[in-house]
């Protein structure tokens, strides 16, 4: 039941974007997802921790929709904690082939879909920015570099802002 109620949620917020979400270059305030770990380096088979961060000029948004993209061979999911409960419409792990918002880097194939949403009061996050709001485990599988990208939906009102991160594993 609670796997269903979070599918429509997410395709709720999939509709809010396809009709409100657009490329606006005139966009006064924004939204900036930041990627952060303490480390830029993880060692092969240990793991690394990623802190969603959220800001915005204004903390009064209807939405927030951000996809996380990493390379599935170089980094192994493990789960989440610490997820800033009010508003969320929880997160999902797919396939790029399972969502059309590709990031344009031929190395990632995993995305993390995080949603949150006041659509009714348009309140959101209604607290001081910035915010985490939510910490990813990722399991260093191979070694090199790999990029873990972040992507979101701009609006009329909000232009989204994203900063990913550059991971070495040794």
């Amino acid at each position: 039941m609670k796997s269903s109620i979070k599918t429509i949620m997410f395709i709720t917020i999939s509709i809010l974007f396809t009709f409100f979400g657009i490329n606006s270059t005139y966009a006064e305030d924004s939204q900036q997802v930041e990627l952060i770990s303490k480390n830029s380096k993880v060692v092969l088979n240990e793991t690394l921790s990623v802190t969603v961060q959220y800001n915005s000029t204004d903390n009064t948004v209807p939405v927030l929709g951000a996809t996380i993209h990493y390379n599935t061979k170089m980094l192994q999911f493990d789960g989440s904690s610490d997820q800033y409960k009010n508003g969320s419409a929880g997160i999902q792990v797919l396939s790029e082939d399972e969502v059309d918002t590709a990031d344009n880097d031929p190395h990632t194939d995993g995305v993390i879909v995080i949603a949150y949403q006041d659509i009714i009061g348009g309140n959101w996050p209604g607290v001081k920015l910035p915010i985490n709001l939510i910490n990813l485990s990722f399991r260093a599988n191979a070694l090199g570099q790999t990029s873990i990208n972040v992507l979101g939906s701009s609006s009329a009102t909000f232009k989204f802002e994203g900063k990913g991160i550059v991971i070495d594993i040794e």
